[in-house]
């Protein structure tokens, strides 16, 4: 499976990139945008954190989500029976 999405990511390096940019481009615009509007989120125990920091890991995990939506259901559509691995999506109709 580890070759097969090698050699598959060879021709489109492009979603590699694009799957690391996208959550740095959103931390950035949301971030650092409303960040400079909010300041400082209070955690508990008189603690309190940047904007930035407070919203980086749901960016993450919604990065995360993306990608994982994009590899079970983008590629599902991509299968031509021309290609030769279309049965499976015909026998699923």
């Amino acid at each position: 499976m580890l070759e097969r999405n090698v050699m598959a990511y060879r021709h489109q390096w492009i979603v590699l990139l694009t799957g690391f940019v996208e959550p740095v481009l959103y931390l950035l615009g949301i971030g650092f945008g409303i960040g400079s509007l909010v300041r400082n989120v209070p955690i508990g125990h008189g603690q309190v954190i940047s904007y930035a920091m407070f919203v980086a890991p749901a960016l993450m995990a919604s990065s995360a989500m993306n990608g994982a939506i994009y590899e079970s259901t983008i590629k599902a559509g991509r299968r031509r029976p021309e290609n030769g691995i279309g049965e499976l999506r015909a026998s699923a109709e």
